[in-house]
């Protein structure tokens, strides 16, 4: 859901003159279809994870991939 919010003022931009105002509309639509699921908050996420991808090559939000050296 929270893609889908941050990717929404692009597709919209052709479509609205104010595309904040179209963005929060979506969004507290999402938000107030989703509230009752009970969900809990993403706090973090452990980039570990991508270890198990050694041919993944790209740094970015504090994950810096190993080089082939290290593989």
């Amino acid at each position: 859901m929270e893609l889908t919010i941050q990717e929404t003022p692009g597709p919209l931009s052709g479509l609205f003159t104010d595309v904040n105002s179209a963005a929060d509309k979506i969004g507290s639509a999402l938000n107030n279809a989703t509230n009752s699921l009970g969900c809990s908050k993403l706090n973090a996420i452990d980039k570990g994870q991508f270890a198990q991808y050694p041919g993944y090559a790209k740094t970015y939000d504090g994950y810096t991939a190993l080089d082939s050296s290290q593989a």
